[in-house]
C-alpha cells in the first residue's frame, strides 16, 4: 500500500505542471494578439485564466499536503534473537544514522565470523565461545575498509540488553557479550539491561503470549513486564508517553522486492514488509505545525516471521501501542525460511552467519540494505499514506 504513495505524489505533480503549462498558454496567446481579439474572446480568456491560476493554487495545496510527515534524522532497532543479532548488526554498521539498539537474547557483532551456521550455534547460541578482541579487531578492519561506518560513532548510542533467566537457546553470557564487544570497541554508550526475569526464550509482554517460562511459538511470553517498553525507553529516553492502544488500521504493507540491492541475492527474503504508522504520523504537514516522526526497525527471531507466526509479531510484541503514543513509525521487515540444510536458511532467521553471502554484516549485505532502503523510503517527506 505504501508504494501506491509514488503513484499519487506523481500524478499531483503531473497535474501541476500540466495547469502552469495551460496558464503560461493562455496568458501569452492573449498577450500576443490581444488587440485582435473579439471583446468576447478576451472575456472569456481573463475568465479562463482567472479559473487556471485558482487551478494553479488548488494543486500547490494538494502537492503541500502530499507531504505526510517529517522524520527524525536517526533511528533505532531492536530484535529477538536472529533479530537481535541482526540488530547489532545493523547498529554497528550504520551507527552513523543510529541512536541505539534493543537486543533480545542476541549476540555480538560478527560472532559467527562467517563460518557458516555450525559454528555459530557451537560459538554463539548456548556457548559463549568467541574472543570479544578478534570480533573488535575485524570490525575495526571493516571501518577501515569503509564497509561499515566507524566505529566511534557508536558512542553516545544506548542500548538495552534482555535475557531470560531460563533461555535454554542463547544464553545469557552471549547476550552479556554484546556489552563486552561495545565496550571494547568504543567509549561513552549507555547501557540498561534486564537477566532477572524467569522467561525462556522470547519477547517478554505484559499480556499477550505464552507462559513466561515456555519455550513455544510465537516466542511472546505473558511474563507481566513490558520488555519492547524497556527497551524504547532506554534508546530514546525515559521521558516516553506511556503507552497506549493501537490502531489496527493503522498497520500498512509494503513491497520488499524494489528495496533490495541490484543483483544482490533475495534468499529468505520475503514479499511483504509491515509498516505500522500512528495516527498523528499520518496527518497533513502545514507550514507552522508540522509533525515530526521517529522510525523504529523491528526485527523479528527465527520462525518468528509471519509465514510461520502470522501477524503475532508485528501486531502483538508491544511496539504498536507505543508507536501510537509517541509518534513513531514501526517497520516491520520479513524473511521467510528457505528449505535445505543449514547452510541455507530453513528456520527462516535474519543472516548473522553468511547465509547470504559474506557481506551479510556490511553495509552493503542484502539484508542490511534491504532495512536500510526501506528506512530511506518511509524517510521521504512525500511518501503518502492510504
Amino acid at each position: 500500500q505504501l508504494h501506491q504513495a509514488f503513484a499519487v505524489r506523481l500524478g499531483i505533480n503531473t497535474l501541476l505542471l500540466f495547469v502552469i503549462c495551460c496558464l503560461l498558454f493562455v496568458v501569452g496567446f492573449s498577450f500576443f494578439i490581444k488587440d485582435r481579439m473579439p471583446r468576447l474572446l478576451r472575456t472569456t480568456t481573463r475568465y479562463l485564466s482567472s479559473l487556471l491560476l485558482l487551478a494553479f493554487l488548488l494543486v500547490l495545496l494538494l502537492s503541500d499536503a502530499a507531504r505526510s510527515y517529517l522524520v527524525e534524522e536517526k533511528h533505532a532497532v531492536s530484535g529477538l534473537s536472529a533479530g537481535g543479532f541482526m540488530a547489532v548488526q545493523y547498529q554497528v554498521a550504520f551507527s552513523t544514522e543510529l541512536l541505539g539498539a534493543g537486543v533480545f537474547a542476541g549476540g555480538p557483532y560478527y560472532c559467527a565470523e562467517d563460518r557458516g551456521a555450525t559454528y555459530a550455534i557451537d560459538h554463539c547460541m548456548t556457548l559463549a565461545n568467541f574472543d570479544i578482541n578478534n570480533l573488535v579487531s575485524h570490525a575495526q578492519q571493516f571501518a577501515q575498509s569503509g564497509y561499515i561506518d566507524p566505529l566511534n560513532a557508536l558512542s553516545n548510542h544506548s542500548v538495552y540488553l534482555y535475557s531470560g533467566a531460563y533461555d535454554t537457546i542463547v544464553s545469557t553470557a552471549v547476550v552479556k557479550g554484546v556489552e563486552d564487544f561495545y565496550k571494547a570497541a568504543v567509549t561513552g554508550m549507555h547501557f540498561e539491561t534486564e537477566y532477572t526475569i524467569k522467561s525462556e526464550h522470547c519477547i517478554p509482554t505484559i499480556n499477550y503470549g505464552n507462559p513466561c517460562y515456555e519455550l513455544k511459538s510465537p516466542f511472546l511470553g505473558l511474563c507481566h513486564y513490558d520488555g519492547v517498553g524497556a527497551a524504547l525507553s532506554t534508546i530514546y529516553g525515559h521521558s516516553l508517553q506511556p503507552r497506549t492502544s493501537m490502531v489496527v488500521n493503522n498497520m500498512f504493507n509494503i513491497s520488499q522486492a524494489p528495496f533490495l540491492p541490484k543483483h544482490a541475492d533475495p534468499i529468505s527474503v520475503d514479499s511483504l514488509a509491515f509498516v505500522y504508522v500512528p495516527t498523528v504520523c499520518q496527518q497533513q504537514l502545514s507550514q507552522v505545525n508540522s509533525t515530526r516522526c521517529r522510525i523504529h526497525v523491528a526485527l523479528h527471531g527465527c520462525n518468528q516471521g509471519v509465514k510461520a507466526v502470522g501477524d503475532d509479531f508485528y501486531m502483538n510484541a508491544g511496539y504498536n501501542e507505543w508507536a501510537e503514543a509517541n509518534n513513531m513509525i514501526v517497520l516491520y521487515p520479513q524473511v521467510e525460511a528457505t528449505p535445505g540444510n543449514l547452510s541455507k536458511n530453513p528456520q527462516g532467521c535474519f543472516d548473522w552467519w553468511g547465509y547470504s553471502g559474506v557481506d551479510f554484516a556490511w553495509k552493503s549485505g542484502s539484508q542490511m540494505s534491504l532495512v536500510h532502503n526501506l528506512v530511506t523510503h518511509l524517510s521521504d517527506p512525500s511518501v503518502v499514506l492510504h
